[in-house]
């Protein structure tokens, strides 16, 4: 409150946006509950350490404000632990919810077995890991996102789960009929579970698969930067069953399951690694498609098997039941792959035969006998090995209205053009640790797969994953990448003699001398370069590693 003295001796008191909200914490749920209670917009309320093994469902009813949120979060990010038969209900706008551990508890009956949910706008989750969770009488979702919700943002959260009684879907967003949109983003969060069985425990879904629904089931959702590790899906591991949702610059490492598009229409599917390092897996890696107007392009797949019991591909589109938008499996049609990149998809052998792109998934006769129509293949590199197998394969008859324009694939494109059956001289580089490929401007863009320290709680970050990377990483350190203007290479240990530059058509920029160096600055080499991506390639007496490296 600020005081000015006027004319006359009057005194006016003029009370500033920031005279009324309180910052308190607090160290019991029940006060936690009573100060929710009594929250103003702009207020926060913080939880003391400790670890909360009530049996309670926390419920914010007291909305903030779009300018002036109100903050429910641990005092110590990580150190407010929640371990009881716990829930939150978050029936109010514009909260935030963040920096608590979910650690070794149960879902709640009266909250739905559900963790956390959400049934309004503008609400951020953020920074909140669950882990060890065991369900109730059923199945559970972590986070469930009802009809009401609006405009959520998933942040930085952990999703682990262990073994049948931890089963459950991680984040699920219910899509009403009539649906405008819902807007969700879930971003930068990581998803891990061991064991899926029967059908319910994929770590997304969004909408549902009711036949006889309305042509307006509208999500508008994002997925976006993160990453699902060792994620046993049952059959999904993200599952749309609503239009207009995008999964974009996500990880896929080791996960059993497809990123499916079930039902409805115009989803988009982009700049994602798709990566299977695994030989042991019946199943890694791989988008199935089933409805219109879906668009896959820029996305690396990295030895993708389809399921263990039928003929499948990285990308496969689906044999439908009909060409209705209110049928549960409604045909392929209007259809974009393009400037992916698929490296080695058909290395299994047996009853299974893996391919590229596969149409008409699950065909047969009687009743998925819907077969996919109007599919655009363009720019897509697509390698493979094996001398006997097509890359690109049709089930059943030779499908109306595909069309292929400059691609290359190698070895067997079979019905592709002859003239696209080229080898696209795919260039072996190492991205954030991952043995990846790249083959000119295809693939994802200015992105790279992620590492399990690129995601999750703040608070995780540097307690535990600094020092642990899921995959073998290079003690190569290039930092940052992508960058803006700033860049340089670090940890050489004095075992390259030079290093070169190309952009990505192999044309000759830069070559440098770094013998005896353990760090170089790139800066001034990039001094006058535009935006775009460049192979740096480090040369030693007995080895060559070569490295992506993206200009913003």
């Amino acid at each position: 409150m600020k005081k000015h003295s006027l004319l006359h001796g009057i005194t006016i008191f003029i009370f500033t946006a920031s005279c009324c909200i309180h910052s308190q914490t607090v160290s019991s749920i029940s006060a936690l509950q009573a100060a929710i209670n009594l929250a103003s917009p702009g207020d926060v309320i913080e939880l003391a350490d400790g670890n909360y093994t009530d049996n309670a469902v926390l419920n914010i009813t007291t909305s903030g404000t779009s300018g002036n949120m109100i903050t429910i979060k641990a005092k110590n990010p990580g150190e407010a632990i929640f371990s009881g038969t716990f829930g939150v209900k978050i029936n109010a706008s514009y909260i935030k919810f963040s920096g608590f551990d979910f650690n070794g508890g149960f879902v709640s009956a009266d909250n739905g077995n559900r963790l956390i949910t959400i049934n309004q706008e503008g609400n951020i989750v953020e920074d909140i890991r669950m882990i060890n969770i065991t369900n109730g009488v059923a199945k559970h979702s972590y986070i469930y996102l009802y009809g009401g919700s609006k405009n959520t943002i998933i942040r930085r959260c952990w999703f682990e789960s262990s073994g049948t009684t931890n089963e459950g879907i991680k984040v699920f967003g219910w899509v009403p009929e009539d649906s405008t949109g819902k807007f969700t983003t879930v971003e930068y969060c990581y998803f891990r579970s061991d064991e899926g069985t029967g059908n319910g425990v994929s770590a997304i879904r969004f909408g549902s698969g009711s036949a006889g629904w309305l042509t307006n089931i509208n999500a508008s959702n994002t997925v976006r930067n993160n990453l699902f590790y060792k994620y046993d899906g049952e059959s999904e591991v993200i599952s749309l069953k609503s239009a207009y949702n995008i999964i974009e610059k996500n990880t896929f490492l080791n996960s059993v399951g497809t990123v499916n598009s079930r039902k409805y229409h115009n989803n988009t599917f982009r700049d994602n690694y798709f990566l299977n390092t695994d030989p042991t897996l019946a199943e890694a890696g791989v988008v199935g498609l089933w409805g219109e107007d879906h668009l896959v392009e820029h996305n690396y797949f990295y030895k993708p098997k389809s399921r263990s019991n039928e003929i499948g591909g990285a990308i496969n589109l689906i044999a439908g039941t009909g060409n209705a938008i209110n049928i549960l499996h409604e045909q392929v049609n209007n259809v974009t792959i393009k400037n992916n990149i698929i490296y080695e998809a058909s290395l299994t052998s047996g009853a299974k035969t893996n391919h590229a792109i596969v149409s008409g998934v699950k065909f047969d006769a009687v009743t998925r006998n819907f077969l996919p129509q109007n599919v655009t293949i363009e720019g897509n590199c697509i390698y493979n090995s094996n001398a006997t197998r097509e890359q690109v394969h049709y089930i059943s008859t030779t499908p109306t209205g595909f069309t292929y324009t400059d691609n290359k694939i190698w070895t067997v494109a079979s019905v592709v053009p002859v003239a696209q059956n080229v080898n696209p001289n795919l260039i072996a580089v190492v991205e954030n640790g991952y043995d990846v490929h790249t083959c000119g401007s295809k693939g994802p863009r200015n992105t790279t797969p992620l590492q399990p320290g690129n995601v999750g709680p703040l608070w995780l970050a540097g307690a535990i994953l600094s020092s642990k990377k899921i995959e073998k990483i290079e003690r190569i350190q290039i930092s940052p990448n992508p960058f803006s203007s700033e860049i340089s290479i670090s940890n050489l240990n004095s075992k390259f003699k030079k290093i070169e530059l190309t952009d990505m058509l192999g044309r000759f920029i830069d070559l440098q001398s770094v013998e005896g160096l353990d760090e170089i600055n790139l800066s001034p080499t990039f001094k006058n370069k535009t935006s775009g991506i460049y192979i740096l390639k480090l040369i030693g007496e007995k080895s060559t590693k070569s490295y992506k490296l993206i200009r913003k």
